[in-house]
């Protein structure tokens, strides 16, 4: 039997390992649901193409930042959302639900890696759209 502490220890080598890749692999079938292609299976001379679907990822920085953009959102089940929430004006299940926002400050953050925040592709688009 291992010890308790090695096992934790274990553990959480693995998460450590195995989150990352778990994370990319669900944020790409995520995306395929909305988009019908994995980014992964977007071959390289496409991926400044427009795509059929728009989706925008925004960061919502500030102070009880992660309460302010849920409250604006709702619950996850459009259903249970208040009238005026993003979810209940727009979503249509659970799964089908217009939005998803961050349930912390650290998985926000693990998020952001996760979609690649930092290749910040919407200035392009913007600017494009507006032709400025």
């Amino acid at each position: 039997m291992v010890p308790s502490s090695k096992s934790d220890d274990v553990q959480s080598q693995l998460g450590d390992l195995l989150g990352p890749i778990h994370g990319r692999d669900s944020w790409e079938q995520i995306v395929k649901f909305m988009a019908g292609l994995r980014p992964s299976d977007c071959p390289a001379d496409r991926r400044e193409e427009p795509g059929t679907e728009k989706c925008i990822a925004l960061c919502y920085q500030g102070v009880d930042a992660v309460r302010k953009i849920r409250e604006v959102l709702g619950p996850t089940d459009p259903l249970k959302a208040p009238p005026g929430t993003i979810r209940r004006e727009f979503g249509a299940t659970i799964m089908v639900n217009a939005a998803h926002a961050s349930d912390s400050a650290e998985n926000a953050s693990r998020e952001m890696e996760i979609v690649q925040i930092n290749e910040n592709n919407f200035k392009p688009l913007i600017t494009a759209w507006f032709g400025k």
